[in-house]
């Protein structure tokens, strides 16, 4: 994914953002049309719209996305992801219950106590 930020001062802020997010592989800093590029990694389809569309699109300082879907990546085959679900705010300041699509077309962030998991019910 790659998005047009206002300044590159705010996408390097932007880029310490998504550096917490739990979906993000990689991201970087660019030059030209887009200035932050984005890999990010999700459960399903629904996750990663979720994500697109609710926290990504709605930031203010993102200007323009060009956004391109994969399946699995070739390589590599697994990433290890450690993560130790204790917090109820997302690393972008959201409150996953606090959010409409939660428990609908989204399971929650990783990072929380309100990740309900990859089969869409919390433990």
């Amino acid at each position: 994914m790659n998005l047009k930020v206002r300044s590159m001062d705010e996408a390097e802020k932007l880029a310490d953002v998504f550096a917490r997010c739990p979906r993000t592989v990689f991201v970087a800093t660019t030059t030209g049309k887009y200035n932050l590029n984005l890999a990010l990694i999700a459960e399903s389809y629904s996750a990663l719209e979720a994500t697109i569309e609710n926290t990504i699109r709605p930031m203010e300082s993102v200007k323009e996305m060009d956004v391109s879907l994969g399946s699995s990546p070739a390589y590599p085959e697994f990433v290890d992801f450690k993560l130790e679900p204790t917090r109820k705010v997302t690393p972008c300041g959201k409150v996953c219950t606090e959010c409409y699509i939660y428990g609908r077309k989204c399971s929650g962030c990783l990072a929380t106590v309100y990740f309900m998991g990859l089969k869409g019910s919390r433990k």
